[in-house]
């Protein structure tokens, strides 16, 4: 009889245990997140969650980076301003919660562009988005 309980209680206990490890995403946190290898200092903020019918989306700023971008006047810029991400994928890619000073900027235009637009989200880990990001922004036009 006790081994008719002890095998669901441990399997309980191991649920419990391992959505423990699931990150709480909360609208306003940074957090470090497996980068790419030349963006080691690279972090996100957390700008707006919201449900969808396929899922949990997040609205992300990222900085630190090294991206190539035909559309910028340097060639390059060092921030995604908005990123839409469900948050299976945001949290896979997660690593630690930071404190961090963000820089100003006007992430909420793009989000307006994406809900006018009635888009979905990314559904890789945030290296590939920031990848995916950067082949858009180097086929883009000069200004």
């Amino acid at each position: 009889m006790r081994k008719l309980v002890t095998v669901p209680l441990l399997a309980l206990a191991f649920a419990i245990s391992s959505r423990a490890d699931i990150p709480v995403l909360k609208e306003g946190d940074c957090w470090t997140y497996e980068t790419r290898p030349c963006e080691d200092g690279s972090f996100l903020v957390i700008r707006k969650i919201e449900t969808s019918p396929e899922g949990e989306v997040v609205h992300i700023s990222i900085f630190g980076l090294r991206i190539k971008s035909s559309t910028a006047s340097s060639g390059s810029t060092d921030r995604i301003q908005h990123l839409p991400i469900f948050a299976r994928a945001l949290r896979a890619s997660l690593k630690e919660k930071v404190q961090k000073t963000i820089p100003e900027i006007d992430w909420a235009r793009g989000y307006r562009s994406w809900s006018e637009a009635h888009a979905g989200g990314f559904n890789e880990p945030v290296s590939k988005c920031v990848a995916i990001t950067e082949q858009v922004l180097d086929r883009g036009t000069k200004h």
